[in-house]
């Protein structure tokens, strides 16, 4: 995990009317922009509601990668990607997303808790045994246990390490 590091780059906030404009234009209005200016290959991650990407039918395809721009990544935020709506987890999840956007793709693929639908990333459920996953909620709540203790392994890797504790030896 310390591959995380720091974002390399600035974030970028843009206005978007959906009534007005398609999100594939500002992405690719986005790579023009920032493309030339950005100090080490530029990648685009968009965190959108599942619903909203796909009515909009966005896909990593739609830009076209180059020697300045390395790809985009889409992740959902709303739902799993076996259409489970995330309700009280949602925190949590938009905590770990700020971590995933960091990884490597092949770190990514690894994330447990992490499918990849159609190229757009959403937690997932399959993970947990079905007697449990069958109960939405249960289910939700399994996978707001399992992001927050992911979490609480990233955070504390980005700190010092602590010393090994000496373990007392067993007595049978």
């Amino acid at each position: 995990m310390r591959k995380l590091g720091e974002l390399p780059a600035k974030s970028v906030i843009r206005e978007f009317d959906p009534r007005t404009e398609r999100m594939v234009d500002v992405l690719r209005e986005t790579k023009t922009a920032y493309g030339d200016y950005s100090p080490q290959p530029l990648r685009i991650s968009l965190i959108a509601p599942l619903p909203f990407l796909r009515k909009e039918g966005i896909r990593p395809e739609d830009l076209e990668r180059d020697a300045v721009f390395v790809g985009l990544r889409i992740f959902a935020n709303c739902c799993t990607a076996e259409n489970v709506p995330v309700r009280d987890c949602r925190t949590i999840l938009a905590s770990s997303l700020s971590y995933l956007v960091k990884l490597t793709d092949e770190l990514l693929e690894k994330c447990p808790f992490l499918a990849k639908t159609d190229g757009v990333h959403a937690p997932t459920v399959a993970f947990i045994p079905e007697k449990y996953r069958l109960d939405g909620r249960r289910a939700e709540e399994i996978l707001d246990r399992c992001i927050s203790k992911w979490l609480n392994i990233v955070e504390k890797s980005k700190e010092e390490p602590a010393a090994p504790m000496v373990q007392p030896a067993m007595k049978l």
